[in-house]
């Protein structure tokens, strides 16, 4: 282990990471030929227990060399994901441990993500281990939110996406009433059949309204939803519009669906001024 930290002082304790090459070159060997435990003594001993290292430093590094380590990383993430899972089923999701896990984890997605973004790089391993991450994500938000669901969710979990595809029809449930956008909101930026999603200055507009509280109150009525409703397609899909809404995929000013339920409000707006009108004119 000491051999092992003096290694890492050589590569991230100098200004110039990369000048000690030969330094580097043992460290891509080291991953070639023990990557957990290499992994896990930067990780656990070197950066956490002793805080050596600034994690920004270590991403730094693992971005710029992620061509020639990305292959130790999704060797660890097989017991990181394991780790960390467990961990979350106990539901111990405040702990300085998960704190660091996740820290760990949001680490390895950004490297394996350079790998799936460079098209010269035979990225199948990365790709799969990104897949599992996403899964395992899954799981915890269902866990950290609670949701009783009355069916085995796993079908869902380990295909979020094909369930969630034209899931923004949701937004017409009479249920997502009580969460459309107010007047005021939606009558300064009409939507319209062109501009609906195309524009950057509904994006900023929804921004804005988007603010904490909006949010949580669109997820009471999903949740509502999926623990309610009686019809068990329609829960998987709410289910996986859900997840695709709390993870970090898709802004939630860009998301399908909150652009179909902003649309929804302005129409139900415009409706309602219109039956008010009638109603004037038939008391004159």
């Amino acid at each position: 282990m000491e051999q092992l930290e003096t290694l890492f002082d050589r590569i991230f304790l100098t200004q110039q990471p990369s000048a000690d090459r030969f330094s580097v070159y043992r460290f891509y060997q080291l991953l070639d030929q023990e990557p957990i435990n290499t992994l896990e003594v930067l990780f656990f001993n070197y950066h956490w227990r002793q805080e050596k290292i600034n994690y920004s430093v270590m991403k730094g590094f693992f971005l710029r060399h992620s061509p020639h380590i990305y292959h130790a990383l999704t060797k660890f993430a097989v017991p990181l994901e394991r780790n960390y899972l467990y961990a979350c089923l106990e539901k111990d999701f405040f702990s300085k441990q998960v704190s660091f896990l996740a820290t760990l984890r949001n680490l390895i997605k950004d490297t394996l993500k350079c790998i799936t973004d460079n098209t010269t790089v035979n990225s199948k391993d990365a790709a799969r281990t990104l897949r599992n991450m996403k899964h395992t994500d899954n799981i915890a938000l269902q866990v950290k939110e609670n949701l009783r669901i009355p069916f085995d969710s796993i079908t869902v979990l380990d295909d979020v996406e094909t369930f969630a595809n034209g899931a923004e029809v949701l937004a017409d449930l009479s249920q997502m009433r009580c969460a459309y956008f107010s007047p005021a909101a939606v009558v300064s930026f009409p939507p319209t059949d062109e501009n609906i999603g195309a524009t950057p200055f509904l994006s900023r507009h929804l921004q804005q309204l988007l603010t904490p509280k909006k949010k949580e109150q669109i997820c009471q009525v999903l949740k509502s939803i999926i623990e309610n409703h009686p019809l068990p397609d329609l829960v998987k899909q709410a289910l996986a519009l859900y997840m695709t809404l709390m993870g970090d995929d898709i802004p939630w000013q860009k998301h399908p669906f909150i652009l179909r339920l902003y649309y929804n409000s302005y129409w139900h707006w415009k409706v309602q001024q219109i039956r008010d009108k009638a109603t004037e004119g038939v008391k004159t």
